[in-house]
Order: structure tokens, then C-alpha cells, then sequence
């Protein structure tokens, strides 16, 4: 099993400058502040500006991640 086949695991639970809730995302990367990416579905693109590890839920690690909405 390669790398590009294995499921994401790492779960990010996105809030927003203010504390309101976005939405929850699995990703193969970890978050780190002040990176940007991108969520066609919620928005276009956002930065992220403060990341907090949860503790893990099933094996899979868990982060609350607060992002700025750019576009």
C-alpha cells in the first residue's frame, strides 16, 4: 500500500476567527499556522492562524484549527 492510498488521518475541525464553527475536514497533512489551503465546498481559500491538538479519537488525531476566511 503506497502512501497516496491510505486513508487521511488527521481531522480538522475549522472554526473561524470569531469561534463559529465551519465545518470538519480529513486531511493527510498535518495544520500548521500561517499555512493556507484550500476547501471548494465551504469556501475558496483560507489561512490558518492558530492550531490546537485535540486529544486522539479512534486512532486518528485530532486538531481545532482556527482559520481566516480569504476568498
Amino acid at each position: 500500500m503506497t502512501s497516496q492510498t491510505c486513508l487521511p488521518t488527521f481531522t480538522w475541525f475549522l472554526v473561524d476567527e470569531n469561534g463559529r464553527p465551519v465545518g470538519q475536514i480529513r486531511r493527510s497533512e498535518l495544520p500548521e499556522a500561517s499555512m493556507t489551503f484550500e476547501e471548494e465546498s465551504r469556501f475558496e481559500e483560507a489561512e490558518i492562524v492558530e492550531v490546537v491538538e485535540l486529544r486522539p479519537s479512534c486512532s486518528m488525531r485530532r486538531f481545532r484549527v482556527i482559520i481566516k476566511i480569504i476568498r
